[in-house]
């Protein structure tokens, strides 16, 4: 889960805007990371897709 943190911020910020937009499957992992995501990047939209 880290890992996936850290690079999800990393290549946030090397996009000209920033934003996160997820996919994965139904669980609890994903919605744990948009709220971790939303809470360390305040104002950065957080999107989902899940299958």
């Amino acid at each position: 889960m880290s890992e996936l943190q850290r690079d999800a911020v990393r290549f946030s910020l090397a996009a000209d805007r920033r934003r996160f937009r997820l996919g994965g499957a139904h669980g609890p992992l994903p919605g744990a990371l948009v709220d971790r995501l939303a809470a360390a990047h305040l104002g950065t939209p957080v999107t989902t897709q899940t299958s």
